[in-house]
């Protein structure tokens, strides 16, 4: 459907064509009124001329007589019927020459005699018809010269004209073709910026789907945010950002991964991020209501925030700041991005939560037996490469049962809970700690001799007897334990040492409780019970 503007063009386009065809056509007519006024211009000249050759002949006339008089009429007439044949379209011309001619012939029934004798006043009636006759060509002569100028000017003024029209029509062809060009031009440009803006965008999708596929294959957090840091560094080449996750207690945001600071941002508190308030994106340059977030005050020129989601609710944010307006189509891409990020985070905790199911212990929070199985074996055949040494304890709760019997069994499950935290106080971070089954615990120390293991249980055993059991309100009271220990320099095999340090626990448990007690066959000065003894 054509536009107002082009059914413009194409009335001012026929408009311009007619009125160059009236003007081609007033040329034309101009030209040919010219050029029959230029011939009857040279007409009316030839015919003076032949007057005034004629009027020549006539001196001497009335002198002759007889022949040369006859002669000398023959050379007027047939001169005079040059000037005849050419005014015999004039009525008036055609008056004179017969006068002119009755003054040479006689008169008769033929009309074809000359006469005897021609008088001088004979010759003067000839003269002034032929100056009638001149007279009359020269008011002729003046009129189709001035048809000749006035053809001439008007074919100048139209001439002028149609150049006038023309060299506008080419002036207008030539804008209209420069504009068209330059739409072209504009057009080509705008192409081309948007085949390198796709190209650009498909390079920012592949980059956010390569990202999602490391953050799939990642093992821990820690991976995920050096992933974010890395594709949102790759996404913004000229920004400073970071990725702030929301703490399990829900009241700070710390900072995981940052780039383009020279040290990294502070921790700020959910309230502070307008994005995480309202759970949408806060684009500065695009906001209607300028209201900025209040960890993004220092930042100048433009920022978008962007609520990173979970199923839960709000897991973190990602803060991506540039000097100049951010592109709403990378906007989108980042935006994309983070919902990546929060599905990727999500389902990484919950991966987190469904292995601490199947490997913690929901009462006290230690590993299990399973995870304690699984583990000594990896560690002792750890231990074997690497020519180190590990030991195993084996711990259990003095009288339990009677503390269940007497307190009933939530007083037993918070004692259960209390000696867990003072298992985790005592041991390292590397050390296991498990719930080896009802009130028994197992712990795996590895890089650790026979020894130091028993100056290690020493200590918890102490702690434990020294730490006041509550449940609620009420006092439990002090409750001990036993412990056997084993060492990988004796025992290599997961059941041979779980046998020795269990063995060591009971011979701990017959001499009193509350005691540590070691398997070992070597001369050692610590409680210990030998490996045949452990074996009967």
């Amino acid at each position: 459907m054509r536009t107002p503007a082009q059914k413009l063009a194409r009335i001012g386009a026929f408009a311009a064509a007619v009125l160059i065809l009236l003007l081609l056509a007033g040329t034309v007519s101009l030209t040919l009124s010219y050029l029959r006024a230029e011939a009857w211009v040279e007409h009316t000249t030839e015919v003076i001329a032949q007057i005034r050759s004629t009027r020549g002949l006539l001196p001497g006339t009335p002198a002759l007589s007889g022949a040369s008089l006859r002669v000398k009429i023959s050379g007027i007439l047939r001169q005079f019927n040059v000037v005849g044949d050419l005014t015999r379209d004039n009525p008036q011309q055609v008056r004179n020459a017969a006068d002119f001619r009755a003054i040479f012939l006689v008169s008769g029934p033929a009309n074809s005699g000359f006469r005897a004798k021609i008088e001088p006043q004979d010759t003067a009636a000839a003269d002034a018809i032929l100056d009638d006759m001149e007279h009359e060509e020269e008011h002729l002569l003046i009129r189709r010269i001035g048809v000749q100028s006035m053809a001439t000017r008007y074919g100048a003024v139209v001439g002028f004209a149609l150049c006038a029209v023309l060299l506008i029509l080419g002036a207008g062809a030539g804008l209209a073709l420069r504009r068209e060009l330059e739409k072209r031009a504009r057009a080509d440009q705008a192409l081309i910026a948007e085949r390198d803006g796709l190209a650009e965008h498909t390079r920012e999708l592949a980059m956010v789907s390569a990202g999602s596929r490391m953050m799939q294959a990642a093992r821990d957090e820690a991976q995920v945010n050096e992933v974010v840091g890395q594709v949102l560094r790759d996404l913004a080449p000229a920004s400073r950002g970071y990725f702030g996750a929301v703490s399990p207690s829900n009241d700070l945001v710390e900072i995981c991964v940052s780039w383009g600071y020279a040290a990294a941002p502070p921790p700020f508190v959910p309230a502070d991020c307008l994005a995480l308030q309202l759970g949408r994106t806060i684009h500065r340059s695009a906001s209607l209501v300028r209201v900025d977030c209040r960890h993004a005050l220092p930042e100048s020129g433009d920022y978008v925030c962007i609520p990173v989601q979970g199923s839960a609710g709000p897991i973190g944010v990602l803060h991506v700041a540039t000097q100049e307006t951010f592109d709403r189509k990378r906007c989108d891409v980042i935006e994309m991005f983070a919902a990546h990020v929060g599905l990727e985070l999500a389902n990484l905790r919950m991966r987190d939560a469904l292995r601490s199911q199947t490997v913690r212990d929901p009462l006290t929070g230690l590993f299990n037996r399973r995870y304690f199985d699984e583990t000594l074996s990896r560690e002792l055949l750890a231990a074997a490469r690497h020519a180190s040494t590990l030991a195993v304890l084996i711990i259990d709760v003095d009288h339990f049962k009677r503390l269940n019997d007497s307190q009933g069994h939530a007083a037993g499950d918070d004692a259960l809970r209390t000696f867990a935290r003072v298992l985790r106080s005592t041991f390292r971070e590397s050390d296991v700690l498990c719930r080896y089954g009802g009130e028994e615990f197992a712990v795996i120390l590895p890089d650790v001799d026979l020894e130091h293991a028993f100056d290690r249980a020493e200590t918890l055993r102490r702690q434990v007897t020294e730490t006041e059991m509550c449940s609620g309100n009420a006092a439990l009271g002090n409750i001990t334990i036993s412990i056997g220990a084993a060492a990988s320099a004796e025992f290599s095999d997961p059941q041979a040492i779980v046998r020795a340090a269990d063995a060591a626990l009971y011979q701990a448990k017959r001499m009193g409780r509350n005691a540590t007690w070691v398997c070992s066959n070597n001369n050692l000065t610590l409680p210990s019970i030998r490996v045949g003894a452990a074996a009967g």
